[in-house]
């Protein structure tokens, strides 16, 4: 990925990311300091849980076609991850199912207080898991669905999906984001939305927001966030 810029748009037609055996080469090496970082999460934040995640030690993009090999470790080896800003560590790639209203509106969602990344504003989206391998490889379309259900109560299904995926890389993270279009307007899915969370006893966002054309999205947002929508309404 050495010819990718960081955060900019990178169309992608197709992504093929395989699991491979064995855990990943970095884990093994910094495995220490991975262990040592975990018991501050914890006092942090209590709620956390060391659950199966997957890292990437190679990926390339090539005539529109994402590639890359998965390795399985556990959660406290992204948020140690998180904080390690040296150049060569392993890819973290995972999919945004980006819900679209009628109205030409986004739905973003503000992350509750127990979770790892509290008060961010992302679109519904998680890490891929083991309930996301299918056949030795990753089905980045089956994640979306489950994680947007989750999150909202909404479900992709019932939208008309994109043909592609839109690809930004910011600090080794690899966001593929993917349109979902939905016959509904802003108001009416936010309504859906809010009502969900508000019946779940322990949820993942603690709301909801809509964005349109001209709303700025503020530092509660990463990077490859703003990234996507700024491109998103100047199409």
């Amino acid at each position: 990925m050495q010819d990718i810029v960081q955060n900019k748009i990178y169309p992608v037609q197709d992504v093929r990311v395989l699991v491979e055996a064995g855990e990943p080469d970095y884990v093994v090496q910094n495995r220490l300091a991975i262990d040592k970082n975990w018991p501050q999460e914890i006092a942090a934040n209590p709620t956390l849980f060391d659950g199966e995640i997957y890292l990437a030690a190679r990926a390339e993009l090539r005539g529109g076609v994402l590639t890359a090999s998965y390795q399985r470790t556990g959660f406290r080896s992204l948020l140690y991850w998180r904080k390690d800003k040296s150049a060569d560590k392993p890819f973290h790639i995972f999919g945004s199912g980006v819900i679209v209203s009628s109205d030409n509106q986004l739905l973003l969602g503000q992350m509750a207080s127990h979770n790892a990344v509290a008060g961010r504003i992302y679109f519904p989206a998680g890490s891929n898991d083991d309930q996301d391998i299918v056949g030795g490889q990753v089905d980045f379309a089956g994640n979306a669905r489950r994680e947007v259900l989750e999150e909202t109560g909404i479900d992709l299904g019932n939208a008309v999906r994109a043909g592609g995926y839109s690809l930004v890389m910011s600090e080794r993270s690899l966001a593929l984001f993917r349109c979902y279009y939905f016959d509904r307007t802003a108001d009416q899915l936010q309504m859906q939305a809010e009502q969900f969370i508000a019946s779940q006893e322990k949820p993942e966002l603690s709301g909801v927001r809509m964005i349109g054309q001209g709303d700025v999205l503020d530092e509660r947002s990463p990077p490859y966030i703003r990234t996507f929508t700024d491109w998103y309404f100047t199409q």
